[in-house]
């Protein structure tokens, strides 16, 4: 499959992806564009198609939508926002794949090993400190291997945490993150944002 087209079938299955108009800054919503949702996902393919898969703040399910259209077996939705969950399941009625929706604080959630893989577009951290990290830290009891997005003047924290941690984690790209005017705090219209994605592995 061709980026093009992974990015066209995201929007076809997932129309709703602004949080229903709605979003909550203490949260960092923000929705994962389609076209970087596909770049990765066709990057780390081979960790998706016939296995089960784990978006940990599923959001309304941009990367759950890219990773049905690759054929995992099952994927899971985590989400603290019930909202969020509904839009989800609402966007994926329209594909073929077992799916189930956990509403939860990723800080909170108990269990190991649910999935072969996890990726996740997680909070950058910027209202609450260290969350960006929490998320890594729960993927890699969830999954052995992690694939997530963060903010590049983040590099020196995560590879500090990396070392000290004694796990994989390595950049597959640096890109450009449009963020839309969402908030009431936002002057632009949108603004990019540089981010690094990595994959963590234990």
């Amino acid at each position: 499959m061709k980026l093009k087209q992974l990015e066209s079938a995201i929007q076809e299955i997932c129309p709703e992806r602004d949080f229903g108009n709605t979003p909550t800054i203490e949260l960092e919503q923000y929705s994962t564009p389609p076209r970087l949702a596909a770049t990765l996902l066709l990057e780390i393919q081979d960790f998706i198609t016939e296995r089960i898969a784990f978006d940990l703040g599923c959001g309304c399910g941009v990367l759950s939508a890219g990773i049905s259209v690759l054929e995992a077996s099952m994927v899971y939705c985590l989400d603290i926002d019930q909202k969020c969950l509904d839009i989800t399941s609402g966007n994926l009625n329209s594909v073929d794949i077992k799916a189930e929706f956990i509403r939860g604080n990723v800080e909170d959630f108990k269990g190991k090993d649910w999935a072969d893989v996890v990726v996740t577009n997680p909070p950058f951290g910027t209202r609450k400190t260290g969350i960006d990290w929490v998320f890594v830290e729960k993927g890699l009891v969830l999954a052995p291997d992690v694939f997530s997005f963060h903010k590049t003047s983040t590099r020196k924290f995560f590879q500090k945490k990396v070392k000290e941690g004694g796990i994989g984690g390595e950049i597959m790209m640096t890109v450009p993150f449009e963020l839309p005017k969402m908030y009431k705090i936002h002057k632009k219209k949108a603004v990019n944002v540089d981010v690094d994605i990595w994959h963590f592995s234990r």
